[in-house]
């Protein structure tokens, strides 16, 4: 509440949570959603995420679990992105990905790859997966093919930055794990090695 008084957008966030899973007396979805939109409206990146992909559907839940508006959705995840929250990509991707074209497929996985970029662990294990073939007999798989060296560089960054919990960085990720067609280079299997590879150069 002091938190909420200074104007940190995160706290009115966190409030909503608070709300929703009734750990305040009186505390329900309602009054949940709107300290979201109240966090939101302040530009918390968690707050856009969680509300942008509430309302990315493409149709409402009649039962009232979701609101469609993918247009507003998506332009809030974007936002949260921006921002540099790696989370929000792993719902973009998801949304990118609807049309299940070449040119969406790719630009979902540029996405996920730039929030693993951001600390995201969930994109990191999103394109574990997928370079491991998940639904590639479908044909809804982004990579398209089974790249399983790709796949276990994800993995090791997903259990790093799952641990850190986003507060381990990688913008040097291209050099050590570059989207195709790009060749990979060569890693010695030291897990750390490639973990330091990826993070910021420090003076």
């Amino acid at each position: 509440e002091k938190a909420m008084q200074l104007g940190v957008p995160d706290a009115w966030d966190r409030m909503g949570t608070y709300h929703q899973n009734g750990l305040i007396r009186g505390g329900d979805a309602t009054t949940a959603y709107a300290f979201f939109q109240r966090a939101a409206d302040m530009d918390s990146p968690s707050a856009l995420t969680y509300l942008g992909y509430k309302m990315a559907g493409t149709y409402d839940d009649p039962d009232g679990e979701f609101w469609g508006n993918s247009d507003v959705g998506t332009r809030m995840l974007e936002c949260a992105l921006t921002q540099g929250y790696g989370n929000a990509a792993e719902k973009l991707g998801f949304i990118y990905s609807r049309p299940e074209t070449y040119e969406a497929k790719l630009r979902a996985l540029k996405v996920l790859h730039e929030g693993v970029k951001l600390g995201s662990a969930n994109c990191a294990k999103t394109l574990d997966s997928e370079f491991r073939g998940f639904n590639l007999s479908t044909g809804r798989n982004l990579s398209g093919k089974v790249d399983i060296q790709r796949a276990e560089r994800y993995a090791v960054f997903g259990n790093a930055l799952e641990h850190y919990d986003g507060r381990l960085k990688l913008p040097n990720l291209d050099k050590v794990l570059p989207l195709p067609p790009a060749p990979l280079p060569k890693w010695d299997g030291n897990k750390q090695t490639l973990i330091d590879a990826a993070k910021a150069i420090a003076p």
